[in-house]
């Protein structure tokens, strides 16, 4: 993205840089691997914490269990 960028290149903007149709697409499909992959180690983290909690806690202590759903990926 962005090779060759000059201010004497046509696409170029002060404010804005247009791309294709193309590059737009791949750059969105990127974002939305990177938005997937961090809801995934979110939810990882939170295991791991709430895994913690359940081992550390007192006898007197009421945890409740939140469960969720198991979507299987490629």
């Amino acid at each position: 993205m962005g090779e060759g960028l000059n201010n004497n290149d046509e696409r170029f903007d002060e404010f804005a840089y247009n791309i294709s149709f193309q590059e737009f697409e791949k750059l969105t499909v990127e974002l939305l691997k990177l938005t997937r992959e961090s809801i995934i180690q979110l939810t990882m983290i939170i295991e791991i914490e709430e895994s913690k909690k359940k081992l550390n806690k007192d006898s007197n202590q009421l945890l409740v269990q939140l469960f969720l759903s198991k979507f299987h990926d490629k």
